[in-house]
């Protein structure tokens, strides 16, 4: 893609197309012919693999695939099955997963619109809780004050998520 600072490792790297979402959803949603993704600024046809944008380095992208991979496997599709009803066990994988997820769209809210893009107060506490979230995706420390994370399944509702994304999503249910 080109080299850039991996924003995670702050360092000089490739840096990689990412989801902005886990590729799971996307695959979930494109099988299940509950969705299409539509680029809303560029005339063209939907979008067949999901969203992506130049975001992370390589190692960021594997760290992450980690924990997507489990989070899909042991919430995602139990979930959409139906057999995990009350009964999700909030351990330190989902959390991890819900910090990465969080911080990732954060990170290209922040990248795509600026501070100008956010309310002053709002931009500085953002980029505060993103350096807390950083910091314990890159070395383990828990967020000191930003870090509460809820998990919130939703069922037969219409999303769009067009605001924060180049893309409109329009689907039923997770």
């Amino acid at each position: 893609m080109g080299r850039g600072i991996c924003p995670l490792f702050d360092k000089e790297t490739e840096i990689c197309k990412s989801h902005i979402f886990p590729k799971f959803v996307y695959k979930d949603l494109k099988w299940s012919n509950q969705a299409k993704f539509v680029n809303r600024e560029h005339k063209c046809p939907p979008i067949q693999a999901g969203y992506k944008i130049p975001l992370l380095g390589q190692e960021a992208e594997i760290r992450f695939s980690k924990y997507e991979n489990w989070f899909a496997q042991h919430i995602y599709r139990p979930l959409r099955k139906g057999e995990l009803i009350n009964n999700i066990n909030y351990d330190k994988h989902l959390y991890y997963f819900s910090i990465l997820q969080t911080w990732r769209g954060c990170l290209y809210a922040t990248q795509k619109y600026g501070k100008d893009g956010f309310a002053d107060e709002l931009f500085c506490v953002l980029r505060s809780a993103m350096d807390e979230w950083k910091n314990y995706l890159v070395n383990g420390i828990i967020p000191a004050e930003y870090d509460s994370f809820y998990l919130m399944p939703l069922r037969d509702e219409n999303i769009k998520f067009s605001r924060y994304l180049e893309v409109d999503f329009y689907f039923k249910g997770l």
